[in-house]
C-alpha cells in the first residue's frame, strides 16, 4: 500500500520521464543541463528519490516546465489517467505488496508505455466509481485472492494452533469447554470474558463480540450458540498468541484503512477453525468417507457433533482440507443469506482454482431453484413457518452445471441466523467431480445422490 510520501515520488518520476522523452533527452543530456548526475536522475525517474525543492527548481528547468507543474499531484492529459489511479484508494489501500508487488513494478509498468496502458487504467477506474468500489470491497477482494493463490491453506496458522493446543489444551478438544477456553485466555493472556453486558444492551444485539483493550475484557453476545461461543473465544486466543495488534475490536466491522485489519481477522478465524478442527482429525474423518456407499446427512450431523462447531465453521475447515490433503482444489463455497422466502443473497464466497460456472455479474443476482444453497433455506424457512423449526437443514447434490462439461458434488447447511429474528442462512461446499472426489466419496462412484442440472 502506497502513502501520500511514496506516491509524490511515483507521480514526479513519471513526469520527469514523461518531459525528458517530450523534449528528446537523454539522461546525459538532462544531467548537462540540469547539473544533477545521471544516477540521481534515474534514481528519480524509478520513484525512489524526491528531491530538494531547489534542486526541482533546477529541473523544472531544464525540463521547460514549471516547478508548480512537477510537484502537483496532476499532470499532463496523457499521464492524467494513470496519475488519477496512483492517487484513488485502490492505488493506496490495495496490498500490492502481499502478491509480491512493489511498487517499483507497478511504476516501471507505466513509465514503459503510458499511452498503452490509459485506456486500461482509465477503464478500471471508471467501472470502480460506477460500482462504489470502497476499500472494503478492495480489501475482500485482496483477501479472497490471497487465499486462492495459497489454496486456502496456511502451514503457519496450522503450526501455531497445533502448538497451542498440544501446551495448552493436552486433556484433547473434548476439555476444551466454553469454560476451559475461558480459563485460558485469563491465564495465558489476563483477558476476562464477559456474556452479560451486551445482552443488557438494545443498540448492540445484533454484535457478535467486543474486545476492550483497555479493560483486557472479551465481551460476547450471550444469545450466540455454545459453538459460537468457542469459536469467539478461540479467535481471541488467535489475536492474543499470534500477537496480531492491528485488529477489529467489534465483530466483524473494520473501522481502519488498512488491508492489516482484514488480514489479521482472516488468520485468526483460520486458528480458531485450526485450533477446533484439528486437521489430523478431520482427515481420519474424511477418509472413513470413501467407504460409504451411499450419501447420508448423518455424514455431516456426526461431525457437527463430535467437534462442537457451527455449520459455517465445518465447511470452511473444509476448504482448508480438502485442497491440500486430498488434492481437490477446484471447489467452491458460498455463504447466503434470506429474510423471506424470496430474496436472497450471497454473503460470501471463494473459488479456488478458477471462477466456477454457472456465475453472473449483475448487481441484482437471482439464483436458480435448483441450487441446493437456497433449497435448505427454502426447507429450514418452511419449518419454521409450520412451527416445527429446526436446528439446521442438512441436503446434498452434484449440479450439472448447464452448457458446460462441469459438475460438482455441492454439500450444503442452512440455518438461522442466532442474534437476528426470521433471517436464515446457508453455507455451502461444492467441489469438482473427478477422480480426486470419487475415490474420497465413496457414494459418487455408483450415482446414489440426486444430480441436477443448474444455472444464474
Amino acid at each position: 500500500m502506497a502513502d501520500k510520501k511514496e506516491r509524490l515520488k511515483i507521480i514526479l518520476g513519471l513526469k520527469v520521464r514523461y518531459y525528458r522523452q517530450l523534449g528528446a533527452m537523454s539522461f546525459a543530456q538532462l544531467s548537462k543541463k540540469s547539473g544533477l548526475s545521471v544516477s540521481y536522475l534515474n534514481e528519480i525517474e524509478k520513484g525512489k528519490k524526491y528531491p530538494q525543492p531547489d534542486k526541482i527548481e533546477t529541473l523544472a528547468e531544464a525540463l521547460e516546465t514549471s516547478y508548480d507543474q512537477l510537484v502537483s499531484m496532476h499532470g499532463p492529459k496523457k499521464l492524467e489517467p494513470i496519475l488519477n489511479l496512483i492517487n484513488s484508494d485502490i492505488f493506496q489501500f490495495y496490498p500490492l505488496e502481499l502478491f509480491g508487488i512493489s511498487n517499483e513494478k507497478i511504476y516501471e509498468v507505466f513509465a514503459a508505455a503510458p499511452d498503452k496502458t490509459n485506456a486500461f487504467v482509465n477503464t478500471f477506474l471508471n467501472i470502480a466509481r460506477h460500482y462504489q468500489v470502497d476499500p472494503e470491497k478492495l480489501f475482500s477482494a485482496a483477501l479472497r485472492s490471497y487465499q486462492y493463490l495459497h489454496d486456502n491453506y496456511f502451514k503457519e496458522l496450522e503450526t501455531s494452533a497445533d502448538a497451542f493446543r498440544k501446551e495448552h489444551l493436552p486433556d484433547g478438544l473434548e476439555a476444551a469447554q466454553l469454560q476451559e477456553l475461558k480459563s485460558k485466555l485469563l491465564e495465558q493472556f489476563g483477558l476476562q470474558v464477559n456474556v452479560q453486558e451486551i445482552g443488557k444492551r438494545p443498540e448492540l444485539k445484533d454484535i457478535r463480540s467486543i474486545y476492550s483493550e483497555k479493560k483486557k475484557t472479551l465481551y460476547i453476545n450471550g444469545n450466540l450458540s455454545s459453538a459460537q461461543k468457542r469459536f469467539l473465544l478461540a479467535k481471541e486466543i488467535g489475536f492474543q498468541s499470534m500477537d496480531l495488534k492491528e485488529r477489529p475490536y467489534i465483530s466483524n466491522i473494520f473501522d481502519g484503512p488498512k488491508f492489516s485489519y482484514f488480514l489479521n481477522n482472516f488468520k485468526s478465524s483460520y486458528f480458531a477453525n485450526a485450533l477446533l478442527i484439528p486437521q489430523d482429525q478431520l482427515v481420519r474423518d474424511i477418509e472413513q468417507w470413501s467407504i460409504n456407499p451411499e450419501w447420508n446427512n448423518s455424514l455431516i450431523e456426526s461431525l457437527l457433533k463430535k467437534y462442537q462447531i457451527t455449520p459455517e465453521m465445518l465447511l470452511h475447515r473444509f476448504s482448508n482440507i480438502l485442497p491440500e490433503h486430498f488434492n481437490m482444489k477446484e471447489l467452491f463455497f458460498l455463504r447466503h443469506q434470506s429474510t423471506d422466502q424470496l430474496k436472497y443473497h450471497m454473503t460470501k464466497e471463494l473459488h479456488l482454482s478458477h471462477l466456477q460456472q454457472p456465475y453472473s455479474n449483475e448487481l441484482n443476482e437471482h439464483y436458480c431453484r435448483r441450487w441446493v444453497s437456497i433449497n435448505t433455506i427454502k426447507k429450514l424457512h418452511t419449518s419454521s413457518k409450520i412451527g416445527r423449526a429446526k436446528k439446521f437443514v442438512i441436503d446434498a447434490q452434484v449440479s450439472d452445471y448447464y452448457q458446460t462439461q462441469d459438475s460438482y458434488l455441492v454439500i450444503s447447511i442452512a440455518y438461522p441466523d442466532a442474534i437476528q429474528d426470521n433471517v436464515y442462512k446457508s453455507v455451502t461446499i461444492g467441489v469438482l467431480e473427478n477422480d480426486d472426489s470419487r475415490k474420497a466419496f465413496g457414494f459418487l462412484f455408483n450415482r446414489s445422490i440426486k444430480r441436477r442440472t443448474v444455472h444464474t
